[in-house]
């Protein structure tokens, strides 16, 4: 009667449970997650986790689990257009010194939602305050020119060009939020052709050209002529376009910005290197965050959104690749993107 009340219960609960035996094999799975899955919860029992969970993760962590006796909690992604899950996963012993019995894997897309909602609360604020200070400047300028115009005509220049400038910097700032809101939600899917990166490198320096003779930056085109990827080249342009244009920021006048590229087995590599002010430590971790800035100061200075690290990164996750960053304060930063050099299934 008790095991029935229990399985009510859980069953009744917003979570998805799954049991295991000691070995690692299926005991038990809620009707939740058989239906989420797809699969029998009858006919699984006595098979791997991998029948119904097939997430490596989640079995390394399993394993760590039976082998260590202590719980473990990892994300759970069950296919790449479904949400993650949060698993908690709980060993079960009749005491520390013997072995598992049974396995408890709890999941549960509350601290997925919690999280999101966090995000969003953040996300408002931060939009929030990157459109206050240019509207406060436009209405500022604007307010003075139409209640007390200044009589001197190159004051008068002075104010219509700060004008300008701030809603050129609000139009960048939304231009940005919808690139970065179309990659994230699959309406900017790659279109995948084979593409010269040389060529593409060079487009984008040219493009950059009157930004870095401003700055007295050198800029410096690397990649082998011969080098060609399947990629979406618009969306990989954007990608060594915001690198590039990072690096001239953060680079004194007299330094240097050298994009190179590389085949390595199956992939392609392009690394963008600057002899810039390098990063912190500390603030690595979060760079591809939106609108996370190093030196807010300097960033908005340059009109910079802080949003481009972050495009950059769902571009590449988009081509299947990866995006890494190497830095030290003093000494500049290089960031490097490994891309399929062939696009399997390609869409």
């Amino acid at each position: 009667m008790d095991a029935l009340i229990l399985r009510t219960i859980l069953e009744l609960s917003d979570d998805m449970f799954i049991l295991l035996a000691g070995d690692g094999t299926i005991r038990w799975v809620s009707p939740q997650l058989a239906r989420m899955r797809r699969v029998d919860a009858r006919s699984v029992v006595g098979r791997d986790l991998s029948a119904v969970l097939p997430d490596p993760h989640l079995q390394e962590a399993v394993d760590q689990a039976i082998a260590a006796g202590k719980s473990q909690q990892v994300s759970v992604k069950l296919n790449p257009d479904e949400v993650e899950l949060a698993a908690r996963i709980v060993p079960i012993a009749p005491s520390p010194d013997e072995d598992v019995q049974a396995v408890v894997i709890a999941m549960s897309q509350l601290e997925l939602v919690k999280q999101l909602q966090t995000m969003r609360r953040e996300f408002v604020a931060n939009v929030s305050h990157e459109l206050r200070s240019p509207l406060t400047s436009i209405l500022g300028y604007a307010e003075t020119l139409l209640y007390d115009p200044p009589e001197d005509e190159e004051q008068k220049t002075r104010f219509l060009v700060a004008v300008v400038r701030e809603a050129q910097r609000m139009q960048r700032l939304v231009e940005d939020m919808l690139n970065l809101s179309r990659i994230e939600s699959g309406q900017a899917s790659p279109q995948f052709v084979g593409a010269n990166l040389h060529n593409i490198v060079g487009r984008v320096l040219t493009q950059l050209k009157g930004q870095a003779d401003q700055a007295r930056v050198k800029l410096s085109n690397e990649v082998p002529p011969e080098l060609r990827l399947e990629c979406d080249p618009v969306q990989i342009e954007q990608v060594v376009y915001n690198l590039v244009s990072n690096g001239i920021q953060y680079t004194p006048a007299g330094g240097s910005v050298t994009v190179s590229g590389w085949a390595e087995a199956d992939k392609v590599a392009l690394r963008v290197t600057d002899t810039g002010i390098g990063i912190p430590p500390a603030d690595l971790p979060r760079i591809f965050e939106r609108f996370y800035r190093v030196d807010k100061a300097r960033s908005r200075a340059t009109g910079a959104t802080g949003l481009g690290l972050a495009i950059v990164k769902h571009i590449v996750d988009a081509h299947r690749g990866k995006v890494s960053v190497e830095s030290e304060p003093g000494h500049g930063s290089s960031f490097t993107v490994e891309l399929p050099a062939v696009q399997r299934g390609r869409s």
